[in-house]
């Protein structure tokens, strides 16, 4: 394994690192709650399937800087802050109409499928950083060689 893999200390700043830091797992699961309590108060009359795009814009923004975990957390933090603020009966975790249910299964296929595309580029990051580190040793070598 190389000195640069996946296999990162918590809270380095590694791109591909494994654990993220405190600051970012509570913004994975605190942001969406907010946002979808934010909306739930100050727009209740706005269809919860365009409050759910909202939230999928947050659960991709933190997916773009988080990892797995952080992924995780602000799917299914999204998922419930929807469920609780902006699906009736409001302030409960129960869904009564088919059409919100259907909303928040797509939500969460949509936040897991952000969170695996995001991990899949961060993967393809670290191969195309170790392949330009492997091919400036070589031209380093070959320099020398002269």
């Amino acid at each position: 394994m190389s000195k640069n893999s996946s296999a990162a200390v918590p809270g380095s700043s590694v791109p591909g690192r494994l654990v993220s830091d405190g600051s970012v797992l509570a913004v994975a699961a605190g942001a969406p709650i907010l946002i979808a309590a934010l909306l739930g108060a100050v727009v209740p009359e706005l269809d919860p399937a365009a409050c759910a795009l909202v939230l999928v814009l947050v659960i991709v923004a933190i997916t773009l800087r988080g990892d797995w975990l952080a992924d995780l957390l602000a799917v299914v933090s999204a998922a419930a802050g929807f469920d609780f603020f902006l699906t009736e009966p409001v302030h409960s975790l129960k869904i009564h109409s088919a059409a919100d249910i259907e909303v928040t299964v797509a939500m969460l296929l949509v936040g897991a499928a952000t969170g695996a595309l995001s991990m899949w580029g961060r993967s393809r990051d670290r191969a195309a950083a170790e392949r330009s580190r492997y091919l400036a040793e070589i031209s380093r070598a070959g320099t020398r060689g002269e």
